[in-house]
């Protein structure tokens, strides 16, 4: 359970999350100016890391900085001759634990009661209980009883992984930075028409719904599954032995997991552009007669996306697509199907309802006025 709260410093404002259970949190900034030894602003950083409050450690560390000289750093470790804990971060190349060091020193210890900061135009020493104090880089950074004025330009956010909850009827888990996975249907729920949105609301915060989950929906009886627009993976046996006839597959996808179809009923299929990566079996033991790849050839199962789709007699590649020869056969079971190209055409988007009563209303004054001219 959570509550928003607004909290006003200055001219600053602050959200910040408030629940009852530690967890690993995602941080994530962007452009945050810092500056040197000497007081000038000497570059910006941007990055994440994860953070877990319970044990106060770190982890997926993903930071860059960029001086005004040009200089490029990249960090993805704890420095080993450091202390890390809430209040403390200093970081390094995993290639080079000599240096550079970037090193953070925040007023107050990171934690899951305040998700947002904000890096404010002023010196945060001790003005800013929810700033950053100090954010040096150099070979032997000090931020010890150093305090450092932060540009604008920088926040500071952290959402939490592994938080579930329920909404309409479907159960997520949140994966960081403000998105989740659906994991299947809530208690209860013995729909057969699913549809996945592209958010979803809890505790006042909303977030994407990027991935659908590991058996989320395996042998649900599903007959009718809408996938929202912002699901950028599907993960193993997500929609396994359903019933499902059709499917859209949104341009958002990038990832289709194994088996993440297998045991459907699916006819004929479109796999967008934007999928790079079709795992084993991910199509298994369905119906399929006819398959169209508008995108570049990627890394894709051959040998078995398609297995035991003995009908299946076409597959098709958008002419100009790259990668794509006649030796990417596909086994469908019985035989291996070499790709054709074809001229593609993009798909008619559906009309909103407001051009729809728009048609029908020309529709009506030109069959009235056949009438009066009649």
């Amino acid at each position: 359970m959570r509550t928003l709260t607004n909290l006003f410093i200055g001219s600053v404002v602050l959200l910040f999350a408030v629940t009852a259970t530690a967890a690993s949190l995602v941080w994530t900034f962007d452009n945050a100016l810092f500056q040197d030894d000497a007081g000038l602003v000497g570059g910006t950083a941007s990055g994440s890391f994860t953070f877990d409050t319970a044990t106060e450690t770190y982890s997926d560390i993903d930071i860059s900085t960029s001086t005004s000289t040009g200089l490029l750093n990249q960090y993805d470790a704890v420095f080993s001759g450091s202390v890390a804990s809430s209040t403390q971060l200093s970081v390094v190349s995993s290639a080079s634990q000599g240096g550079p060091i970037f090193e953070f020193l925040w007023n107050t210890p990171l934690s899951d009661s305040d998700l947002e900061r904000t890096f404010v135009a002023v010196n945060v020493g001790g003005d800013d209980a929810f700033g950053l104090e100090c954010i040096s880089i150099s070979v032997t950074p000090d931020c010890t009883g150093q305090s450092r004025a932060i540009a604008t330009g920088g926040r500071l956010t952290a959402s939490v992984v592994g938080l579930g909850f329920v909404a309409d009827g479907l159960f997520y888990t949140t994966s960081g930075n403000n998105t989740v996975e659906v994991t299947g249907r809530a208690s209860g729920n013995s729909d057969t028409v699913i549809n996945i949105p592209d958010t979803v609301s809890d505790g006042g915060i909303t977030y994407s719904v990027t991935s659908i989950g590991a058996r989320a929906f395996e042998d649900n009886l599903l007959t009718n599954v809408t996938i929202g627009n912002r699901v950028e993976t599907l993960e193993e046996k997500a929609l396994k032995g359903n019933s499902l006839t059709r499917v859209t597959i949104p341009s958002s996808v990038t990832t289709l997991g194994e088996k993440a179809f297998e045991e459907n009923a699916l006819t004929n299929l479109d796999i967008p552009s934007s999928v790079t990566t079709i795992e084993l079996n991910a199509f298994n033991k369905n119906d399929l007669t006819s398959a169209t790849f508008r995108g570049n050839y990627g890394a894709f199962n051959n040998d078995t996306i398609f297995d035991n789709n003995i009908l299946l007699s076409a597959i098709t590649y958008c002419t100009g697509a790259l990668g794509w020869t006649a030796g990417n056969t596909f086994f469908n079971g019985s035989v291996s199907l070499a790709p054709m190209p074809t001229i593609c055409s993009r798909p008619i988007p559906a009309s909103p309802l407001w051009l729809l009563g728009v048609m029908a209303g020309l529709l009506s004054l030109v069959a009235a006025r056949k009438i009066r001219n009649g």
